[in-house]
């Protein structure tokens, strides 16, 4: 089955939807598709692996990098990987899980929870924030 590639914006989160089988000339394609998501996004990116049938390393790496692109930026953005076959045969759930992809880039089974998962870093973002403006009204740095 041929790659389907599909960006669209879910709640002000830019999501790459993705069917098909990534191999060869289609893992550079998804690799572009998915570099030129993260340049467009101002907020963090989703794939949704939920349809795809097969993987390749190629495909590995891309969503690696893009993890790591996102990650230096200024604020920090983190790539999400949705996959909600949650069947214990399914190839790229067993393929993620064994290379310890989801070490790496976070895996959620449903994108409600990916989205969560966004909101919960942005208070923890603010509430970092608040705290350290109550630090130095507390206790302001001293003047020589």
């Amino acid at each position: 089955m041929a790659i389907q590639l599909n960006l669209k914006h879910v709640n002000d989160i830019l999501v790459l939807y993705v069917s098909g089988q990534i191999i060869g000339k289609d893992s550079n394609k998804f690799g572009a598709v998915l570099q030129e998501a993260v340049k467009l996004s101002s907020t963090n990116v989703v794939v949704d692996l939920s349809e795809v049938q097969f993987l390749d390393s190629l495909s590995i790496g891309a969503i690696i990098v893009e993890h790591a692109f996102l990650a230096k930026q200024e604020p920090p953005k983190v790539l999400m990987i949705v996959n909600h076959n949650i069947h214990p045969f399914d190839y790229v759930g067993r393929i993620l899980k064994f290379l310890s992809v989801d070490t790496i880039v976070p895996v959620y089974s449903f994108f409600e929870e990916a989205i969560g998962s966004q909101f919960n870093q942005e208070i923890k973002k603010i509430q970092k924030n608040i705290d350290k403006r109550r630090r130095f009204i507390e206790d302001p740095p001293h003047s020589v």
